[in-house]
């Protein structure tokens, strides 16, 4: 919040005072932050789990088949949609994390400049997180698609 330092009412100077620590904010941040890295690494195990444990009839599906195609161009899309609302996430968590974490010390010394980021910031990293995960859901049951596929395939 801003303040009026002028002394004795002469003049118009203004200063920067946080009015709270930013121990709280830091610890959500960097808690979301850890998070969604953790979702993605655990997300892409699995699908390298599912993926290695296929058998090799996986990749003679034939290419020119219309299904092959289709499921082609959504794993690629999911995942590199998946992957952009990643980084989209985790810059703007960084982001918080770095300005909060610069309100631990000295934040109650008024400044001549507020560094603050609007609230609407941790929200948008939210829905890029939640983007991340649902996404990041939908190019797995791609691959498992994928595999069914060629396992009904090597049935025939």
């Amino acid at each position: 919040m801003w303040m009026n330092t002028a002394e004795h009412g002469k003049g118009s100077k203004s200063e920067c005072v946080y009015s709270g620590r930013g121990k709280m904010p830091l610890l959500c941040a960097s808690c979301a932050f850890i998070g969604l890295a953790i979702a993605i690494l655990v997300e892409h195990t699995y699908m390298l789990i599912a993926v290695s444990n296929s058998s090799p009839a996986l990749l003679t599906l034939d290419p020119d088949s219309a299904s092959a195609k289709s499921l082609t161009w959504q794993a690629g899309f999911f995942f590199v949609t998946t992957w952009i609302c990643f980084a989209v996430g985790e810059i703007l968590l960084l982001a918080r994390v770095s300005v909060e974490s610069g309100h631990l010390k000295n934040w109650s010394k008024p400044k001549p400049s507020c560094l603050t980021i609007r609230e609407g910031l941790f929200c948008v990293a939210g829905v890029f997180a939640l983007t991340t995960v649902f996404l990041a859901s939908a190019l797995y049951l791609t691959a498992l698609r994928a595999l069914r596929i060629s396992q009904e395939q090597e049935n025939v």
